[in-house]
């Protein structure tokens, strides 16, 4: 069997993992050849990091489920001097909706959702959209794949502004629920009919995971996404109480969701990107002046509206704990454990993993098509 190689790449803002493993360790898991490849990743990433003008990078590498590379380059915190290290957590961007993909998954190997249905089956007060004079139900298969029509930062007809970030990425309004979210374009135009056309778009995802936060806050008798041992309560502020209106209970919430999602995985540097939170070796997020390329920090912004489509930190070493999961439920790992799988393989290769059709990625990812949460190529 080959073995797997997963890397962990992060830049622009920063973190990771100053070197940790041995030449010995080195040599004893992979050869002294590969071992000679490792060592010119350094100058690889010096290289990339002057080019692009980060101020930090970072870089994981595991073969056959081990960490045999993750190393810190440059600064988390510039105007301090704080370097880059293992414990550095970033914003992850759009990898935040691979996370969404997995509790879709857990809720597909639990029976309780229909990915083709239309999300208004399980969200009735989203506004029903018609487009050229047709009923246009989405399904959460249409938000998954960006093939919705539900619009991303910039509304139909609206004109894209090239010199600056759409205001809706510089939200501050705190938002307590992907549900609550959902007032800032609900009753927004499609750009598409959905299945008709792909457009990226993070909105679709806070769609998403308002869908999963009304099926696990409307099961009866109440179902928990997660089982909870006591590992998991020390984890989690969870409030046993639940509700049985429309009222969302504290543990259906997305935020929640995701942090029972990240204790399952045993991911303890990764969180969500709150604020106002004191949260330990949070990489400052930069940017670079477009009229003098100077360096510059990024405006103070809110995440808690797109938890889902881009609001999760985490570390390379993380991210590929991760991946190794993944990569091992698709490899057959967890065969006979299938309770120690966040999802199954059928569900993983079947839906999540599946190509979507009308989803090609273009230059940047040759070949490649989008799934449910996740860009696949060969």
């Amino acid at each position: 069997m080959k073995s797997r190689v997963l890397i962990a790449f992060a830049w622009g803002m920063v973190t990771r993992r100053p070197g940790s493993s041995t030449t010995s360790e080195l040599d004893g898991i992979t050869g002294s050849s590969l071992h000679q490849t490792i060592k010119s990743v350094d100058q690889l990433i010096e290289t990339f990091k002057a080019t692009t003008g980060a101020p930090g990078v970072s870089a994981c590498i595991s073969i056959g489920g081990a960490i045999i590379y993750s190393k810190g380059f440059g600064l988390a915190d510039v105007e301090q001097g704080v370097s880059v290290s293992p414990q550095t957590k970033f914003r992850i961007a759009s990898i935040s909706k691979s996370f969404t993909s997995l509790l879709t998954g857990r809720l597909i190997d639990q029976a309780r959702l229909d990915l083709n249905a239309d999300i208004r089956t399980y969200l009735p007060d989203f506004s029903p959209k018609t487009l050229e004079g047709k009923s246009s139900p989405i399904s959460m298969k249409h938000l998954l794949s960006h093939t919705s029509g539900v619009r991303d930062y910039y509304k139909a007809g609206e004109e894209k502004k090239t010199d600056m970030c759409p205001e809706e990425m510089l939200i501050t309004k705190a938002y307590d629920s992907a549900h609550d979210s959902l007032a800032i374009f609900r009753d927004d135009a499609l750009i598409h009919l959905p299945g008709e056309d792909y457009l990226y778009s993070s909105h679709g995802y806070v769609v998403a995971a308002a869908v999963i936060e009304a099926i696990v806050a409307n099961t009866h008798p109440p179902k928990p996404l997660f089982e909870r041992p006591a590992r998991l309560k020390e984890v989690l502020d969870i409030n046993e109480k639940k509700d049985t209106g429309t009222k969302l209970s504290n543990d259906s919430k997305s935020g929640s969701l995701f942090k029972q999602l990240f204790a399952f995985l045993g991911l303890h540097n990764t969180c969500l990107d709150e604020p106002n939170a004191v949260i330990p070796f949070r990489a400052r997020p930069y940017r670079r002046e477009k009229s003098n390329g100077c360096l510059a920090n990024t405006p103070w912004v809110d995440n808690s509206y797109k938890w889902s489509g881009g609001g999760i930190l985490s570390t390379a070493p993380d991210l590929i704990q991760m991946a190794n999961h993944v990569a091992g439920i698709y490899l057959g790992q967890y065969e006979g454990m299938e309770n120690l799988a966040v999802v199954s393989r059928k569900t993983l290769v079947n839906f999540l993993w599946s190509p979507v059709c009308g989803t090609v990625q273009g230059s940047w990812l040759p070949g490649g098509l989008y799934g449910l949460g996740w860009f696949v190529a060969r």
